[in-house]
């Protein structure tokens, strides 16, 4: 009997993310499909380590939660976000800057799409970080090694 319920596990996660998928409808754009836009045109200034303009788009978190100034792209709001204005040029600086190869206009209106389309992913999360960078810390004496209940 234990054996059939664990058989039977894999077929139910696999018919889980068949609904998943299926709730998204067919013309939404997820970040999976323009993150190669920005990997292609801003990532080179705009990532972990560099930062420039105090802002990484590495990762749809760090896209997600903007700069010190706020967010660049408002979900749903393509007009209104920074993003949008800086690749259209109706902001200043433009991005990417003069002399720097720029997306086509399919692949900004690509990038608009998603906006309006509420910052989607395949995940359907919006603002939960899919990763930690835990800093890395020496093991602890054993004294320390106390597990106990509050509750």
């Amino acid at each position: 009997m234990r054996l059939r319920i664990w058989l039977s596990v894999p077929a139910y996660v696999g018919l889980v993310m068949c609904f998943v998928e299926m709730a998204q409808p067919a013309d939404t754009i997820t970040y999976e499909q323009v993150a190669p836009i920005f990997t292609k045109y801003c990532a080179g200034c705009h990532n972990d380590s560099d930062r420039e303009g105090d802002f990484s788009l590495v990762s749809r978190e760090t896209l997600v939660s903007g700069t010190p100034d706020g967010p660049v792209a408002l979900a749903g709001k393509p007009d209104e976000s920074k993003l949008m204005q800086l690749m259209t040029g109706s902001a200043e600086p433009v991005m990417p800057p003069e002399g720097e190869p720029a997306p086509s206009e399919a692949e900004i209106e690509l990038v608009r799409r998603w906006i309006e389309g509420g910052l989607q992913s395949r995940s359907g999360e919006v603002t939960l970080a899919s990763k930690l960078n835990a800093p890395s810390l020496p093991a602890a004496d054993s004294q320390y090694h106390y597990v106990g209940a509050a509750c």
